[in-house]
């Protein structure tokens, strides 16, 4: 929880604090926001990690439905990150 809200960790072991720039995936099929409601997931992680929320379809939903939702998937990607340019990610 530290290296996300203050962006610092303490190796086990270390006398010394280190900064880091963290960045995390999370995926989960509950709907967290309905279990933080009902007690069973932290808020205060949960409003951490709910930066950017892609909802996916299931597997079972057709082909032409999964076309509709592809293609914004990188352009919201860059929103959330703040990156202006678009195109692939430099190497």
């Amino acid at each position: 929880m530290r290296a996300l809200q203050q962006g610092e960790i303490q190796p086990v072991g270390a006398g010394r604090v280190e900064q880091v720039d963290v960045r995390v995936v999370a995926s989960t099929h509950h709907d967290l926001g309905e279990d933080v409601r009902a007690g069973r997931f932290r808020e205060d992680l949960y409003y951490r990690l709910a930066v950017l929320e892609v909802v996916v379809p299931p597997c079972a939903s057709t082909a032409r439905t999964s076309r509709r939702w592809r293609p914004s998937l990188p352009a919201a990607t860059r929103r959330a990150s703040g990156c202006r340019t678009s195109g692939s990610a430099p190497s």
